[in-house]
């Protein structure tokens, strides 16, 4: 009687889940720069970005890739489009950016699944990779829509409550900076920044 074989975890899926691992930290220290970082804390006077209680999410990806791709998105006219959908995600760092890491993340998943499964399972999970990541970002867009519109009832109170109080309406704002709950805290703490920037 023959005794049944033991199974082990195949050398193919080893070798790839390190590989991908690998690419992934060296495109993540090749990618990362500081010229962000250093933009945010020469804004963090005006936008507070350090003690922001929204503690939003940050892609940190930035680069000659990322700068590449959002100068192709902008000739594809997609550009505007992705960053309104980060914006309302709450996703700082820009299209370029995410388009870079969902673009890292795509290769990953393709080289894993191609070790893995086979090229057909491969290119069905890289086609796979950004559409669902652009369904993440619209779904976390659409929580916060409706997180705003359940806040909208109170913000217009505490507006209206200040104004007739004899504030002005830029002091109406910074009261209700310090009052509201995120997310609406965080759109009207860009709202008073834009305006101490000058902007209309």
């Amino acid at each position: 009687v023959r005794r049944p074989e033991r199974t082990e975890p195949p050398v193919s899926a080893l070798v790839a889940i390190a590989v991908g691992a690998l690419t992934f930290a060296a495109a993540l220290v090749i990618l990362n720069t500081r010229r962000r970082t250093a933009l945010a804390r020469r804004l963090g006077h005006y936008v507070d970005a350090e003690r922001d209680k929204d503690r939003h999410r940050r892609i940190r990806l930035d680069g000659p890739v990322a700068d590449r791709l959002e100068a192709l998105l902008v000739k594809l006219g997609a550009q505007r489009r992705i960053t309104l959908a980060l914006d309302r995600a709450a996703i700082d760092g820009g299209a370029g950016p995410f388009s870079a890491l969902v673009l890292l993340v795509t290769g990953a998943v393709f080289l894993l699944a191609t070790l893995a499964a086979g090229i057909a399972v491969a290119i069905f999970a890289a086609l796979a990779t950004p559409l669902f990541a652009a369904a993440v970002v619209v779904a976390l867009g659409q929580r916060r829509i409706r997180a705003f519109e359940a806040l909208l009832p109170e913000i217009l109170d505490m507006l209206s409550a200040s104004l007739r109080a004899g504030h002005g309406f830029d002091h109406a704002l910074q009261n209700l900076i310090e009052d509201i709950a995120e997310p609406a805290a965080r759109e009207f703490k860009r709202v008073v920044a834009e305006v101490h920037l000058g902007r209309s």
